[in-house]
C-alpha cells in the first residue's frame, strides 16, 4: 500500500481507539486545574469516546469532520482535530476548529501546526475566509499556539454551561 503525502487525513472506524485514547488524555492533560478533576478522570473515558466519535465518524459532512495527523514514517496517529462549519449564530458563514489534541509524547514537534494547516487550507477550499475557535480562557499554552498561528480573540466569551469554564473565541481572516 502506498503511503499518502499528506499526513493528515479524515478518521476512518479503524482509528477511533486511537483518537480517543488522544482525546481523554489530551483533555486529562491540559484541563486539569481547569476543569474540575471529577469530570477528567470519573466522567470522561475512552469508552464513552469511542462511542461518541462513532456517532460523528458515521456523520461526516460538510458539518464536521474529524482528522488524524498519522506519520507516514511510523505510522503513529500522533493527533487529531474535528473541524466543521461554526456553531455560533453570530458567525453562519465561519469555519471552526471544534477539536484538536497532540498524544502529550508527541507536542512540541510540529503535529498540532500541521493540523491548523490543514483546518485552514479547508477553510480556504470551500472558500470560507473566516476561522474561528473556541479555547478556554485559562488555556494559555492553546492560547499562545492559536496566536502563534495568526488568531486573535474577537472580545466574544461565555462560560462553559456543563463544566462552568470560560471560554473566549479566537478568530482569523484568510
Amino acid at each position: 500500500e502506498k503511503r499518502r503525502k499528506t499526513m493528515v487525513r479524515l478518521a476512518e472506524l479503524k482509528d477511533l481507539s486511537r483518537i480517543a485514547e488522544i482525546n481523554v488524555y489530551g483533555w486529562r492533560n491540559t484541563y486539569r486545574g481547569i476543569i474540575d478533576d471529577n469530570f477528567l478522570f470519573c466522567e470522561l473515558s475512552v469508552e464513552k469516546s469511542i462511542e461518541r466519535l462513532k456517532k460523528k465518524i458515521n456523520t461526516q459532512n460538510s458539518t464536521s469532520k474529524l482528522y488524524v495527523y498519522e506519520d507516514d514514517k511510523d505510522g503513529i496517529i500522533k493527533g487529531m482535530m474535528r473541524t466543521g462549519m461554526c456553531r455560533d449564530n453570530d458567525k453562519p458563514d465561519s469555519f471552526e476548529l471544534m477539536a484538536i489534541y497532540v498524544e502529550k509524547a508527541f507536542e512540541r514537534s510540529g503535529v498540532g501546526s500541521k493540523l491548523i494547516t490543514h483546518f485552514q487550507k479547508e477553510g480556504k477550499e470551500a472558500d470560507i475566509h473566516e476561522l474561528c475557535i473556541w479555547v478556554f480562557q485559562e488555556n494559555r499554552i492553546a492560547r499562545s499556539f492559536y496566536e502563534h498561528h495568526g488568531f486573535k480573540p474577537d472580545g466574544k466569551t461565555q462560560v462553559h454551561e456543563a463544566l462552568k469554564a470560560p471560554e473566549m473565541r479566537y478568530v482569523k481572516i484568510v
